[in-house]
């Protein structure tokens, strides 16, 4: 058997790295009609610092979190992350180390992924690392 460490990919400890840059690269590259953009962040940094700033959006309760904002910091947007109520200290602080704002939402983790949904609007997309009823997409427009 074999087995892939991924506690340490792109510096952080947890597979979410992989995935959550994945996703934004993508959703992004997908916004701006040009999917080519999807597999080059350096291309799509350039790009996105063409038009008006985005801010990337999810709820967690750690390591999704931090995935999101250390993407949004390599691609040079702004990474507004939710956190319940009761995270751990030390998670919001390695979140906040990679450069978001961390919100602190008065609600158990499903009541603050529904806050998180709500603020998806055309300046800010929402990464989601669960689905919910009715969910599609995190993207309004």
């Amino acid at each position: 058997m074999r087995l892939k460490d991924e506690r340490s990919r792109f510096g952080l400890p947890s597979f979410k790295a992989l995935g959550a840059s994945w996703v934004v690269c993508s959703e992004l590259a997908e916004r701006l009609s040009e999917p080519e953009l999807a597999t080059d962040p350096e291309r799509l940094r350039e790009r996105l610092a063409t038009l008006p700033p985005l801010t990337l959006t999810c709820a967690t309760e750690g390591n999704h979190g931090r995935a999101v904002a250390w993407i949004a910091s390599v691609l040079h947007l702004k990474a507004r992350v939710l956190v319940p109520a009761g995270t751990a200290d030390a998670r919001v602080r390695a979140i906040a180390a990679e450069g978001a704002t961390v919100e602190v939402f008065d609600g158990d983790y499903d009541a603050t992924v529904e806050r998180a949904a709500m603020l998806a609007d055309d300046r800010h997309v929402v990464i989601s690392d669960m689905a919910w009823a009715g969910y599609a997409r995190s993207r309004a427009g």
